[in-house]
């Protein structure tokens, strides 16, 4: 699907392409241009996106998504479908597990980034696909440290405090009227 990113010098629009899935190319350039400007920077650095898709990639209930620029891998997601809320007991939400943006369009590795707007579009499509299954909009994540400010004052996400079964990372969870706000930004 053809998107628009932002050019962090100029602020002018740059297309770029969400792709529904993390193929075997994207992860070459994981491998190749990420991992490498990664080491050790971040918060993120140890994630192995190829163990991680191997491990989870299969299932029925994950779904994987990336943004290019060309042959540029600017950004890239993993969700399951099928988790449950916290806000709304019973009721389904679309769990973003992963979420990274590539070294380049980080703040804390190159100021300016090279693209701004990788993780709204990846959020953007996580509520997206929420409501596509007819979920409202819902979607929950736990957040490293580093991008809580980013859940909470961007996405504006509701801040249910630490999750005891994912390290006492901080949960966050989109209502349906966050989701839509959101959205219309």
């Amino acid at each position: 699907m053809l998107i628009y990113l932002t050019d962090g010098t100029t602020g002018e629009p740059v297309e770029a392409e969400l792709i529904s899935g993390i193929t075997d190319d994207s992860l070459r350039l994981w491998e190749s241009t990420w991992r490498p400007l990664l080491q050790g920077r971040t918060e993120d650095s140890r994630w192995d996106w190829e163990r991680k898709l191997q491990i989870r990639g299969k299932e029925l209930t994950c779904e994987t998504f990336c943004i290019k620029v060309g042959d540029s891998l600017e950004g890239m997601m993993m969700i399951n479908n099928a988790s449950y809320s916290r806000l709304y007991l019973g009721k389904e939400l679309v769990y973003v597990e992963f979420l990274a943006t590539a070294p380049w369009n980080r703040k804390e590795i190159r100021n300016p980034r090279q693209h701004g707007g990788v993780g709204e579009i990846l959020i953007e499509a996580a509520i997206r696909l929420s409501l596509e299954y007819e979920l409202e909009g819902r979607i929950g994540l736990v957040s490293l440290p580093g991008a809580e400010g980013f859940y909470r004052h961007v996405v504006k996400m509701t801040d249910l405090g630490p999750d005891p079964h994912h390290q006492d990372l901080i949960y966050f969870e989109a209502t349906p009227e966050q989701a839509q706000a959101f959205l219309h930004c």
